[in-house]
């Protein structure tokens, strides 16, 4: 078995991503329905509710009740341009997934005309964000 870090991003590259339980902390598969080690319920569980489209990933987000993006440094629906952020907007028919690093230069993880593969880019990207922030 694979621990921490590594088993996340392992998750992440065949499409499972991997959450803590919220009552033991073990790593279990998003789209299990009860911890496989303590028998909890997965309080994350969503039944294929992954977000398609901006709005459905501006949705997703605001219901988890994170802090500001000021804070989370992740901005959906905006384009901004100040270091430290991950984001994602429409700009005519290309929806853009961006990177801003420290200094502040901006890189592409996607631009293209494919909504729901987008939307996903950033989604996955949060995802790991979260799993790395709640351990």
């Amino acid at each position: 078995m694979i621990h921490g870090t590594q088993e996340v991003q392992i998750g992440v590259a065949i499409g499972k991503m991997k959450v803590l339980c919220d009552y033991c902390g073990s790593l279990i598969d998003e789209d299990d329905i009860d911890c496989n080690y303590c028998g909890a319920k997965n309080n994350g569980y969503k039944k294929n509710n992954t977000p398609k489209t901006i709005e459905e990933l501006k949705s997703w987000y605001n219901s988890l009740n994170l802090p500001s993006t000021e804070i989370t440094r992740i901005f959906i629906d905006e384009d901004y341009k100040k270091p430290k952020a991950f984001g994602i907007y429409k700009d005519n028919n290309r929806y853009i997934v961006y990177m801003n690093n420290l200094e502040g230069k901006r890189i592409i993880r996607y631009d293209g005309a494919d909504e729901s593969y987008a939307v996903n880019e950033l989604y996955l990207k949060i995802k790991e964000i979260l799993s790395k922030v709640k351990r």
